[in-house]
């Protein structure tokens, strides 16, 4: 993958929820850099044996306890002056589509990864997976949802 190959799928994994890119992703690097950032995180195994099991499939069982350890490892990722830094956060305030942008109008800084958005809304299995940090200074408020 070159590097602009790169570029487009870390791109369209936060703007446009591509699982595509993100398999991708995962064939080029593997689980250990993942299971390395959830060790820093502080997640737990959760219903896995060990960390190692939890990072080595593409879509793991993960608890609210273990999202919003990663959501808050993310931010503080974030908030560093730094170029990738930045460059990721740009990436992350720039989605496509946002239940939770739509509902909460104005002029605070968001971050987030689209979710997944169903094709046919008629659906029975139909869901909505919008996840988001909403930023109103002084103070950080997280929202998560999934609907």
């Amino acid at each position: 993958m070159k590097e602009s190959a790169l570029d487009a799928a870390v791109s369209n994994v936060l703007r446009y929820s591509d699982n595509n890119s993100y398999a991708q992703l995962r064939l080029r690097y593997g689980s250990e850099p993942f299971e390395a950032w959830l060790t820093a995180a502080g997640v737990d195994a959760g219903a896995y044996d060990t960390l190692a099991d939890y990072a080595k499939p593409s879509y793991p069982n993960t608890t609210p306890k273990q999202l919003l350890a990663m959501w808050q490892q993310t931010y503080r990722y974030l908030e560093q002056d730094s170029d990738p830094a930045n460059i990721l956060g740009y990436l992350m305030s720039q989605r496509e589509v946002s239940a939770l942008d739509d509902a909460l109008e104005g002029p605070e800084l968001s971050w987030g990864k689209t979710g997944w958005y169903p094709a046919d809304a008629g659906n029975e299995y139909s869901a909505t997976v919008d996840a988001r940090y909403r930023m109103v200074r002084p103070r950080t408020l997280y929202c998560c949802c999934n609907e």
